[in-house]
């Protein structure tokens, strides 16, 4: 129940273990201000590769509805076999995803004033099949040698 507590390290494992929230509360009122166009929108999730396990090899990402239920991210489905990724890369030890419709939507849709956040999951792709466990980093980790949680967006402004 402690949310500050995954600002350093976050705990995904499969079969029935755990699934990460991921709030995303500031892109799109930072991104909003001035018309830009999303290049490419990447979620860089950093895996610590000191654990007795070994990590997953995929994630998998979703949107987290109002209702509590989850839905496919626009970069899934509206372009039918595009690659989202969330394979484990063991070279850069991170996992990474392609989120850059997802971004231009919900900067697209941003109403100013607005306390809407948005939320995605993080879960273990094959959960019902691997019994492997990956401990990522947060926004904040606590080593100064992990690379932390985040978005990196590259977008071209049109002023």
């Amino acid at each position: 129940n402690d949310t500050s507590a995954g600002s350093n390290e976050l705990y995904l494992q499969s079969s029935i273990g755990t699934d990460v929230e991921l709030e995303l509360k500031e892109i799109a009122s930072a991104f909003a201000e001035e018309p830009k166009i999303i290049n490419i929108a990447e979620l860089f999730i950093p895996v610590d590769t000191n654990q007795p396990y070994y990590p997953l090899t995929k994630l998998s990402v979703s949107r987290t509805l109002e209702d509590g239920t989850a839905e496919f991210l626009p970069d899934q489905v509206q372009t039918g076999d595009r690659v989202i990724d969330g394979f484990l890369d063991t070279d850069s030890l991170y996992y990474r995803f392609l989120i850059t419709q997802y971004v231009q939507e919900i900067i697209h849709n941003y109403v100013p004033g607005s306390n809407k956040s948005e939320k995605l999951l993080i879960s273990p792709f094959g959960n019902n099949t691997l019994v492997n466990r990956s401990v990522v980093s947060g926004p904040r980790p606590n080593s100064p040698d992990a690379k932390p949680l985040k978005v990196k967006i590259t977008y071209t402004p049109l002023k």
